[in-house]
């Protein structure tokens, strides 16, 4: 049965009159999709399947008919990952002033996030 989110239905499962709602498939913290369950007992009625391309792909597009629009290349992003894994954080780079009001990058002169990365990383600890 092809059900629709609000559409009314009779739950399989608990027997009342009921509406499908959409809610996602979770393994822990991981999403494995979403499926139409019932309002009322929470219970999976069906998975959703989509024939939409990956979000990369459509994102991808649009970023190169920009390019072209613009008449530019399209810019690369370097990711920026250490060797063990993990990733050059401006919270744990010495170049980084934290004060109350103002988180500043003394080597670019600038305010920062802490979770911004950079080529210029320093570890803290070295």
């Amino acid at each position: 049965m092809a059900y629709k989110k609000g559409e009314s239905i009779d739950c399989p499962h608990c027997g009342s009159s009921s509406v499908a709602k959409i809610v996602s498939e979770m393994d822990g913290w991981t999403k494995l999709g979403e499926m139409y369950a019932c309002a009322l007992c929470d219970a999976k009625l069906a998975s959703i399947t989509d024939d939409v391309a990956p979000a990369e792909d459509v994102s991808s597009k649009n970023v190169d008919a920009f390019a072209d629009f613009l008449g530019t290349e399209k810019e690369e992003i370097d990711e920026l990952i250490d060797d063990d894994g993990s990733r050059p954080f401006c919270k744990n780079c010495t170049h980084l002033l934290q004060h109350p009001f103002k988180i500043y990058c003394m080597k670019h002169e600038k305010d920062v996030n802490p979770m911004d990365d950079c080529k210029d990383f320093i570890n803290v600890e070295d």
